[in-house]
């Protein structure tokens, strides 16, 4: 998407069975990106992201998708539980992810968006208990430091450095699970 002048992108993925085909179609000032799936016969449309020109971070809304991407492209996933009619929610979107400083640290990473009340195996998965909460993983789906409850919203600079610390987490992985045995003591010379 050099520059944000695509007008076609298309995607297929698991062959035989389902189907993506993204779209991209420009409207006014803004990408509308819709996702076309072919499942037994039956086509299904629904909204997949939606891209400001030239800034802001790309959201997709289909978690197994997202996962799927994460693994392909080795990034790590950003999934940002909100409730769809908040106030919190639209001020996320307005003050912290329209931020030029977020929206730089959003780029290289999978960014989820998922409605709070319809993904209950992905709140129960990373222990997501209220709506407007932000969870780094590893491209493998493994939860990393710690999650970012954001509401009341917190400020721009705030959320830039939870997502460059949990993102440089994500990438290196989290720390190994300690077996439970004391650490070894160091060598005498």
């Amino acid at each position: 998407m050099a520059g944000g002048a695509a007008d076609a992108v298309e995607a297929l993925h698991e062959p035989d069975f389902h189907a993506y085909k993204v779209t991209m179609k420009r409207t006014s000032s803004q990408f509308h990106v819709a996702s076309t799936r072919r499942v037994g016969g039956l086509l299904a449309s629904s909204i997949v992201a939606m891209v400001s020109v030239g800034c802001g971070p790309v959201w997709l809304v289909d978690p197994g998708f997202a996962e799927k991407q994460a693994k392909q492209e080795n990034k790590p996933i950003m999934w940002y539980f909100k409730s769809w009619d908040s106030s919190q929610h639209r001020n996320m979107r307005l003050q912290v992810f329209a931020d030029s400083r977020v929206a730089s640290e959003m780029k290289d990473i999978i960014n989820v968006e998922l409605e709070f009340a319809f993904f209950q195996d992905y709140r129960n998965r990373y222990g997501v208990k209220t709506p407007q909460v932000c969870v780094m993983c590893t491209p493998d789906g493994r939860k990393v430091g710690t999650s970012l409850y954001v509401n009341p919203v917190p400020t721009p600079e705030k959320f830039a450095d939870w997502l460059r610390t949990t993102k440089a987490e994500a990438k290196s992985g989290p720390p190994p699970a300690s077996s439970g045995a004391p650490p070894a003591a160091p060598e005498k010379k």
